[in-house]
């Protein structure tokens, strides 16, 4: 019975996708109910990282707040109902970018080109731009050598290569086959965390205008309009990782400059143990 509902939920999250795939049908039809009172961007700045994340996810912005955030630079952006927004616990915090729109997985495409949008008029200075989950925990000080390791780059982040496609209608991921009707993608970067270089900001937000949506985000941003359509480069970046390591060790974390998959509680936890690792590192 629970794949049933979850096989409906689905399906109807991807019905607007019938009626129109246009980037600019959607557009025009949203507001931004909420924004920095200053954009944290400064010429040239290293790094800005957007955080995507559910209205409800007060915890998990809390923990990023009071963690990994207090080294970089960071912004979260989410959807709501205007009406909805006055029951937004942390509204009231300067890093919020909240758009008039339904805030579900299956549109978490729109979110991200949302973030092309804002981070291309407000912040196109910047090197680059992490776009991340709220579920990452990051490290600020190898985030910094990654940038210092690759300063051209287009995009960076972890390659995944002839990714075959989840038809299954009971999974989240899934993507049917009116959507895109291939079954592999050549190469992509995996959402949990890709970097974009500053200068592609707005040619990318501009060609996902031409870009079919699908309901994938990182496929759609980093393949179609980033490979494909504009012809950037895909770095494949180890550093960006998918993957918890084998060993729940600090060591083994401190190689890393993103991981995945993190509660609040364990946020705090790990952040604690990377700060004493970064003073004995130094």
């Amino acid at each position: 019975m629970t794949h049933v509902t979850e096989d409906v939920t689905v399906q109807q999250n991807l019905n607007h996708f019938r009626k129109s795939r246009s980037l600019s049908d959607y557009l025009q039809e949203i507001r931004l109910l909420l924004e920095p009172k200053i954009a944290p961007c400064k010429d040239n700045m290293p790094l800005l990282v957007m955080v995507t994340s559910a209205p409800s996810h007060t915890e998990q912005r809390y923990a990023i707040r009071n963690t990994w955030a207090t080294r970089v630079p960071t912004l979260f952006i989410l959807g709501l109902s205007g009406e909805e927004l006055q029951h937004l616990n942390d509204r009231h915090e300067d890093d919020l970018i909240v758009y008039e729109f339904k805030d579900h997985y299956q549109n978490l495409t729109l979110k991200v080109a949302l973030m092309l949008k804002w981070a291309s008029e407000e912040c196109s200075s910047v090197n680059y731009l992490l776009k991340t989950d709220d579920d990452m925990l990051l490290n600020p000080w190898q985030l910094e050598t990654v940038v210092h390791d690759t300063p051209d780059a287009d995009l960076l982040g972890y390659k995944m290569v002839n990714a075959e496609l989840d038809r299954r209608e009971s999974s989240k991921w899934h993507m049917p086959s009116w959507l895109y009707p291939e079954e592999f993608v050549p190469e992509y970067l995996s959402g949990n965390g890709y970097m974009i270089n500053g200068k592609h900001l707005k040619p990318m937000f501009l060609a996902a205008y031409e870009v079919p949506l699908i309901n994938i985000e990182d496929i759609y941003i980093t393949y179609l309009v980033a490979r494909r359509k504009l012809g950037l480069k895909l770095t494949h970046e180890p550093r960006l990782s998918v993957y918890r390591p084998w060993l729940p060790l600090v060591s083994s974390y401190w190689e890393l400059a993103s991981v995945h998959g993190f509660t609040p509680p364990e946020l705090l936890a790990w952040w604690s143990e990377l700060l004493d690792m970064s003073k004995n590192v130094k």
